[in-house]
């Protein structure tokens, strides 16, 4: 806990800062033509639907628990990554 923030507050501070930065990645983007909006419209409707229970979700697990898990998420998404690029 380098920052001094709760797990919970951490995240939902990440999480304010990529709408802000997600939207000017996505107008350059779009600006391009480079965005499938059948892909998109299909993906924010994923995550209009589960972001919110996985937000509950958040907020009802103990502190240590929840860093457990990021970090155990974490730790799938590198290995996984590390082997595709092999």
């Amino acid at each position: 806990m380098i920052s001094g923030f709760t797990e919970q507050v951490a995240q939902g501070t990440s999480l304010a800062a990529l709408v802000l930065s997600s939207a000017s990645g996505a107008t350059g983007y779009a600006l391009a033509g480079r965005v499938d909006w059948v892909a998109a419209a299909a993906l924010f409707v994923g995550a209009a639907l589960t972001v919110p229970l996985g937000a509950s979700l958040a907020h009802r697990l103990p502190e240590r628990t929840l860093r457990r898990v990021f970090a155990s998420f974490m730790v799938v998404v590198a290995v996984v990554e590390l082997a595709e690029s092999l």
